[in-house]
Parts: structure tokens; sequence; C-alpha cells
């Protein structure tokens, strides 16, 4: 008595389409990247406007980033208490709202790659 496997051939292809298509790190980084710009944008302060417009993403090696570009972005995030300058810590309230959207974001778009590829 054996067992005969059907669709093999196409299973392993499948599989390397999905391989090539996760490589490059998971899919749904893009999302969470803007996702965070767009948080640190409504949490960073707003006397001018200059540095909540400032926020960009970015993907790359299979990493989302966000951040600002403006020199006074990381005193006014972090600080700098010799000058008297509180930190604002919108960037880590931005980080843990991306967190918190990080797991579901990806496994939905692990689940529409792995539809695509017909798996």
């Amino acid at each position: 008595m054996g067992v005969t496997v059907t669709g093999r051939v196409e299973l392993a292809r499948g599989l390397a389409a999905l391989t090539a298509a996760l490589a490059d790190g998971p899919p749904g980084l893009d999302v969470l990247a803007e996702a965070g710009a767009s948080a640190a944008a409504s949490f960073a302060p707003r006397r001018s406007g200059r540095l909540a417009g400032s926020f960009t993403a970015a993907v790359a090696a299979g990493r989302a980033s966000f951040g600002s570009p403006l020199v006074y972005a990381g005193v006014q995030d972090g600080g700098w208490p010799a000058h008297g300058i509180t930190g604002q810590r919108f960037m880590a309230r931005a980080a843990a709202e991306v967190d918190a959207r990080a797991g579901a974001v990806v496994d939905g778009a692990i689940t529409r790659t792995i539809a695509q590829e017909g798996l």
C-alpha cells in the first residue's frame, strides 16, 4: 500500500515563488513605516508645524523606519535638560502605536501573499 502525492511540482513551484516574494523581508513594512511617520507627526509638538510636517517613512533591508531630518527633532523628542528642554517622547509613542499594529499588518500581508501565490 503506497501513498501518491499529487501536486508536488506545483507546491514546490508555489513555495519557491513565496520564498522569493518574502526574500526582502515581511510584506507590510511600507504600511508600518507610513503609520509610524503619521503617528509621530500627530504626537509632535506644533509650534510652527514644521516638525510635524517633516516625518518620512522608509523601508530598506527588511526593516521599516520613520523619522525627521530636522536637526532639532531629536532635542524635541529626547529633551536637553542642560538647556531646560523637556523631551516630548513623541517617537516612543509613535513606535508603541506601530508595535501594537505590526503583528496584524504583517500577518495580513503574508496571508495575501500566500493567496496570490495560490497556496
